[in-house]
């Protein structure tokens, strides 16, 4: 579970520019956010992304994950 919130449901492991693929699925989240709730939601839940994503990488790494392979 925590290898697909890192990933953004796996789209962060794209072989071809899995930044950009990972960027692009974040934004078609957020659409949905924005049609039906105002901008500062949009901040707070990328926010609250931010802090969890943080805490996820730090245990990934402490479990013994590599940082990055490349």
């Amino acid at each position: 579970m925590n290898w697909f919130l890192l990933t953004v449901g796996y789209s962060g492991t794209s072989p071809k520019a899995p930044g950009t693929v990972g960027s692009a699925v974040s934004l078609l989240l957020a659409l949905p956010i924005l049609t039906y709730f105002d901008t500062t939601t949009l901040f707070l839940a990328a926010l609250l992304a931010t802090i969890a994503g943080y805490k996820l990488v730090n245990a990934y790494e402490a479990s013994g994950g590599i940082h990055d392979n490349k």
